[in-house]
């Protein structure tokens, strides 16, 4: 899947290990920067399906975007902002730091 013409912002946060969520559109778009982690199967009450992986959202870039797999808390990125949710283990690309200019 290629990101480019992706509608995410070049502000980037200072983690590490971070990971950008797309949406598929036209252009695919990169609606939150966050972190994989390893936690228990259930969210406000959703479970992990085989699919998704569970994340804690850092940034969010789009709070008007769709939780992917919403619950019945969170339904919109806006909401996700520091908390946990799952996403799609498809629609999560490694996030790397813009380079550098000396």
């Amino acid at each position: 899947m290629s990101i480019e013409g992706s509608c995410s912002t070049p502000y980037h946060t200072n983690y590490t290990n971070q990971y950008e969520l797309l949406v598929v559109g036209e252009p695919t778009c990169v609606v939150a920067v966050g972190r994989q982690v390893e936690r228990g199967q259930t969210i406000h009450g959703a479970s992990l399906l085989a699919q998704n992986s569970h994340v804690t959202i850092d940034e969010v870039r789009d709070p008007h975007a769709r939780v992917l797999v919403p619950t019945s808390e969170i339904q919109f990125m806006g909401e996700a902002l520091d908390t946990f949710i799952f996403w799609p283990q498809t629609l999560i690309m490694p996030y790397f730091d813009p380079p550098h200019v000396l």
